[in-house]
């Protein structure tokens, strides 16, 4: 079990990295801009999987939350490292399709949820929006990969 404490922690440092990160690309001291991501990726999968699922869950707790008493920029650092991950790392969308198809589909894609953020005049809650609608995208694409391979 990861408190939300420490994993509030592990994202802001992954968001901070993030920042740095494209920044150094932009300046051109470096060739890769999603240099963070080449780096988690070789870490093992069973590492990540934990952390992945710990903040995707979060992601939808704070998502589901009464809009009023959210933390919109923890909720727009959540979107954007686990957006850089999904981009970055396909075993990342094939986990999480795997273990949160439910939520994919009937939390994150619910008119109602979207509709009750987008309320919200919020910069953080806006890219927040955005960056879930790409993440189940990518993930929803990964599906449809999947249903389109033959089986043997």
């Amino acid at each position: 079990v990861v408190h939300d404490e420490y994993l509030d922690v592990v994202v802001a440092i992954l968001y901070d990295l993030r920042s740095l990160t494209e920044q150094a690309y932009i300046e051109g001291l470096i060739t890769d801009r999603y240099h963070l991501t080449s780096l988690l990726s070789k870490v093992q999968e069973t590492h990540m999987r934990g952390k992945v699922s710990a903040m995707f869950t979060r992601l939808i707790n704070l998502m589901l939350k009464c809009p009023k008493h959210v933390d919109t920029a923890r909720v727009y650092k959540l979107a954007q490292v686990l957006y850089l991950m999904v981009l970055g790392m396909p075993s990342t969308s094939h986990y999480i399709l795997d273990n949160f198809e439910e939520e994919l589909k009937y939390v994150l894609r619910n008119p109602d949820v979207q509709r009750r953020l987008g309320d919200r005049d919020d910069m953080f809650i806006k890219r927040s929006s955005a960056l879930t609608k790409e993440i189940v995208a990518i993930c929803l694409e990964v599906s449809a990969e999947r249903a389109a391979k033959p089986t043997y």
